[in-house]
């Protein structure tokens, strides 16, 4: 048997996208899949906002902060117009805008 105890996983509103970022996590870490679901937030004019959104996730053994930072960089790439961009690793969520240049998952 083996133990993946990591996790990876990234909140997309795109099917291609979900695609793209799937088959990126495949290749890392071996197999990855996706959830579709809807998510809810309250947006800068206080009203609820509602959309679609996959949940495209991975487990490894290990995931590497070489890893995160590879990850990081094609979702601001693919997803250089959305207002931020939410990935969980390991339980925690963490929000983060396309155009900040430095990315500190602590």
């Amino acid at each position: 048997m083996i133990s993946l105890k990591e996790k990876v996983a990234v909140y997309v509103n795109d099917a291609q996208i979900a695609v793209h970022v799937g088959d990126l996590l495949a290749h890392k870490f071996g197999g990855a899949s996706s959830l579709l679901g809807t998510g809810w937030w309250v947006g800068n004019g206080g009203e609820t906002e509602v959309e679609s959104l996959y949940y495209v996730f991975s487990y490894a053994a290990r995931i590497t902060e070489k890893d995160l930072e590879e990850i990081v960089e094609k979702l601001k790439t693919w997803l250089g117009d959305q207002e931020s961009i939410a990935v969980e690793l390991n339980g925690k969520l963490f929000l983060f805008s396309p155009k900040e240049s430095d990315i500190v998952i602590d």
